[in-house]
């Protein structure tokens, strides 16, 4: 089931689990878009903890579909930042959105290899891997994973960007995985993969404020929290 979702990038993405959903629509007429979706899976992850949204900010969502009711669901929260500690032992996925797009991060601890990372890409009916992106096909249609960027924070607490630059491998079964080289195992490694703001939103605040999380309703006052990881300083533009 989808937990959270933020509609200010493209594609689209929803979290639900251990899986992120990309969500893009594609016009066909005037006045209607046929939907395209790949189910990210974060493959053989066990354990995980429940997304912690943190972050809240003024901005409240409401909501009237029919299938909610004669009242609607109204007053729902938004949140700048969505994690999940532990998708693998000793890495950590956090997701950020701002007036730039959507960052997805992933915060390696010490001593943890980053080859335990693996995207299993559900629904798709091709994939296609390079070094620096990754294109999923849905017939004609498809989504793009560009170029990962990894950092660590050198001895003034400043990122520095690892080279060479990280490289997507195609692991076979619609896996893709991670290849990184030089980089200090006995710091923390941080890879940051960034998708563009969502063009099609207008122009009001909630499509460039600093937030365009919500939970659906009655889930986010379960996880009130603070900040992961903010200590390393993840950078948000």
């Amino acid at each position: 089931s989808i937990l959270y979702y933020s509609k200010n990038s493209h594609p689209e993405i929803y979290i639900g689990g251990n899986t992120l959903s990309l969500v893009a629509q594609e016009p066909e007429t005037d006045s209607t878009s046929r939907l395209h979706r790949v189910d990210l899976w974060h493959y053989q992850s066990e354990g995980w903890s429940p997304p912690l949204a943190t972050a809240p900010t003024p901005t409240q969502h409401n909501f009237f579909f029919p299938h909610c009711g004669p009242n609607g669901i109204t007053r729902v929260q938004g949140y700048r930042r969505v994690s999940l500690e532990n998708i693998y032992p000793g890495i950590d996925l956090q997701v950020y959105s701002n007036a730039n797009g959507l960052k997805i991060y992933y915060i390696i601890e010490p001593g943890v290899s980053p080859s335990l990372l693996k995207l299993q890409a559900v629904g798709v009916d091709s994939l296609v891997v390079a070094p620096t992106f990754a294109e999923m096909y849905l017939g004609s249609y498809k989504l793009i994973l560009p170029q990962v960027i990894a950092y660590q924070m050198d001895s003034g607490n400043q990122p520095q960007l690892i080279n060479p630059p990280v490289i997507y491998q195609d692991e076979g079964n619609d896996i893709i995985g991670f290849h990184i080289a030089g980089y200090d195992p006995n710091k923390h490694l941080i890879l940051s993969i960034s998708l563009p703001v969502n063009s099609n939103l207008p122009s009001i605040p909630q499509a460039t404020e600093n937030l365009c999380w919500s939970t659906y309703h009655g889930y986010g006052d379960n996880f009130p929290g603070s900040d992961v990881d903010e200590s390393l300083l993840v950078k948000t533009d």
